[in-house]
């Protein structure tokens, strides 16, 4: 999504360390080196950051210092894209929001008390991110870019991470924008946040995006799909909401009451999606969830 105007200013290293790919990263600014550090086994399908870029309050001045450049698709690779996806999908793009690009290039933790320890750095720095990300977008979307597009980052902020008055000057005041640009070039906004959503609910409904995932059911959330059901009507289209926890260590039978429970919740007042929580990350995938994979979709499709 971004890359340096001076590729020279980056530099990267890999190793192998027992099962694990350890790649270093190191990037020369203006103001000095930053580095970051993540790690993958072969036995799961994610990345594991070690070492962050920022770990220094002096460190986000750089990060935004440094001569970032949006690298948005091109027409070509758009068009290759859906036509290789043909009319098994709908192509859908990944975009983090500012707050995600803050977030993930710092400890969580020291995101949390920069918040109330040093805001001013931290506002600046999700300025930047706001504006290379509304640049990519734009060229994204003048590309082609779309039907959907899927936020993510909002789950940050959300509480009880962080009060709702945080949440609407950090996400939903940057978030906004994206969703503007999103729906001038007439595409649609799939918004995703883990967790609780309650509290959150009215700021996502303002924002007026099209979608939101994964809605996930208590104890993981704090709203049920009957309740929301009767909350956003034909406002949003709601997707979820079983726990990926439970395809992985349920029974097909227990897979199908859950299915049928989701859908009787709904129970057809607002418009659903049925959908995992997240996707499996276990390589190669055991069979006991691959059964319940499939029990879904078996039961989702009856049932539907």
């Amino acid at each position: 999504m971004l890359s340096l105007a001076d590729p020279e200013l980056a530099s990267e290293s890999v190793r192998r360390e027992g099962e694990a790919t350890i790649r270093e990263i190191t990037v020369r600014g203006p103001r000095g080196t930053l580095t970051s550090t993540c790690q993958e086994t072969g036995a799961t399908h994610t990345v594991w950051v070690t070492e962050h870029l920022i770990k220094a309050d002096e460190d986000i001045q750089s990060f935004i210092d440094l001569p970032f450049e949006p690298k948005a698709p091109t027409a070509e690779e758009i068009r290759a894209h859906r036509e290789a996806l043909g009319d098994r999908g709908v192509q859908e793009f990944q975009v983090p929001t500012a707050l995600c690009l803050a977030c993930e290039n710092m400890n969580y933790e020291d995101f949390m008390l920069r918040t109330l320890t040093a805001p001013k750095e931290l506002f600046a720095m999700l300025e930047r991110c706001q504006e290379l990300l509304e640049q990519w977008l734009e060229a994204a979307l003048a590309n082609g870019a779309g039907p959907c597009l899927r936020l993510f980052g909002a789950e940050y902020a959300a509480p009880p991470m962080l009060p709702p008055e945080f949440f609407e000057q950090a996400v939903v005041a940057f978030d906004r924008r994206l969703v503007e640009l999103i729906h001038e070039h007439g595409a649609y906004v799939r918004y995703h946040c883990h967790g609780p959503i309650r509290r959150i609910l009215d700021y996502v409904l303002e924002m007026g995006v099209d979608l939101l995932d994964p809605c996930e059911p208590p104890p993981n959330g704090d709203i049920t799909l009957d309740e929301l059901a009767g909350i956003v009507g034909d406002d949003l289209i709601v997707m979820g909401n079983l726990q990926l926890h439970d395809l992985e260590t349920g029974t097909p039978e227990e897979v199908d009451r859950l299915v049928a429970k989701a859908l009787d919740e709904v129970g057809g007042r607002c418009r659903h999606v049925l959908l995992p929580s997240a996707s499996p990350i276990e390589v190669p995938l055991r069979k006991q969830t691959s059964d319940n994979l499939k029990q879904f979709l078996e039961s989702a499709w009856e049932r539907g």
